[in-house]
């Protein structure tokens, strides 16, 4: 957070946030009142594993909301960019982007397929279901509810192991993404993570 940001905190009696990783940062920014950290869930009769359908393609998924400001830090570019390096002509792969309306992504690689819509968490849960492997490059989350929701669905992910993510990601859960820390982009302060996508 920026020194307004944190002047501004300080005048509440405290702050209740998502994970040890948020609690670590305001205090380390100057924050001088409680900080408490509360995680987030899932609802498990919602996100819960279905059995998955018959098909000839392996399906990768991943979401976020670029739209807003967001574009950047979910790594949705970073996502379609990996997706393409590791298989630049295989036709039995398929990576299905869950975004926002308003959504700036594009991809002209036939198997990436956008899909720029709203939907209700009945529908998020059967499309994780859906999934063979849930993919996030996000830069920085404070808690991370779509891997949450992903791995609660009994998907394996591939994430940076990082920020809220650290919380409940396991290795056994999926595959950690090495990453590093870079200045942030597109208005954001201070430094994110930087997943090493060619890894």
């Amino acid at each position: 957070p920026t020194g307004m940001a944190i002047a501004m905190l300080n005048r509440a009696v405290g702050v209740i946030v998502p994970c040890a990783w948020n609690r670590d940062a305001l205090i380390a920014c100057g924050y001088k009142n409680p900080v408490f950290a509360c995680p987030q869930g899932v609802d498990p009769s919602v996100f819960r594993p279905r059995p998955k359908g018959n098909r000839d393609v392996f399906l990768f998924g991943a979401a976020g909301n670029s739209a807003g400001g967001s574009l950047g830090r979910k790594g949705l570019e970073q996502v379609i960019q990996g997706f393409t390096m590791a298989f630049p002509r295989d036709s039995k792969v398929v990576l299905m982007v869950k975004d926002h309306p308003g959504s700036p992504l594009e991809c002209f690689d036939r198997r990436v397929k956008i899909v720029s819509e709203q939907w209700s968490e009945q529908q998020l849960a059967e499309w994780y279901s859906s999934l063979d492997v849930f993919l996030s490059m996000s830069r920085g989350e404070a808690w991370g509810r779509m891997v949450h929701e992903a791995m609660a669905s009994g998907v394996p992910v591939v994430t940076p192991n990082h920020g809220g993510i650290s919380e409940f990601f396991k290795s056994d859960c999926g595959w950690e993404i090495p990453w590093k820390y870079v200045p942030a982009e597109n208005g954001w302060a201070g430094d994110w993570c930087q997943p090493i996508i060619e890894d």
